[in-house]
């Protein structure tokens, strides 16, 4: 019993230390909760951690992957956006394109903005990244009239990862 009203004093003297000390109380301690804000495909995808007194803040926005995977010859495409990783962005943008084509590749990948791909004449593909799916298709649109011919630049797909 003595053991156990000493370890409640020390407990006691660290949490009146952590009140009166200028360094922020880590999250566990000020009695923050969080929960999935976000699913995609069943998994979660973002969290939003609320703390007393404070606003929610979304930990996924810190780190949203995207990508598009697209096949040259079959102008098959799939997408991906909100993933925490560009592994797993990567991953399910091919799952998405893979039904549509056998010839799928990863054309782009983009955090926290938006990529598009364009396709040229035969089987030329072009990418690029922008602020929005406006900016990202005319870079891509670009990129086809500097690199290829620019006579059969074609929009396949703008997306963005959040």
């Amino acid at each position: 019993m003595r053991q156990a009203r000493a370890i409640s004093a020390t407990a006691l003297g660290i949490l009146i230390a952590l009140a009166g000390a200028s360094v922020e109380a880590p999250a566990w301690a000020q009695g923050c909760s969080t929960v999935c804000s976000d699913y995609y495909d069943g998994e979660c995808i973002a969290h939003t951690t609320t703390c007393p007194g404070s606003a929610p803040s979304a930990s996924g926005a810190a780190a949203r992957y995207g990508a598009i995977a697209y096949g040259a010859t079959s102008k098959a495409w799939g997408y991906s956006y909100r993933w925490a990783s560009e592994a797993k962005a990567e991953n399910v943008a091919m799952q998405n394109c893979a039904p549509n084509g056998d010839d799928c590749k990863v054309a782009v990948w983009f955090k926290n903005q938006c990529g598009a791909v364009v396709s040229g004449t035969g089987t030329d593909v072009f990418w690029a990244l922008g602020g929005n799916k406006k900016a990202a298709g005319n870079e891509a649109m670009k990129q086809c009239a500097t690199g290829g011919d620019g006579a059969d630049c074609e929009l396949q797909i703008a997306y963005c990862s959040n």
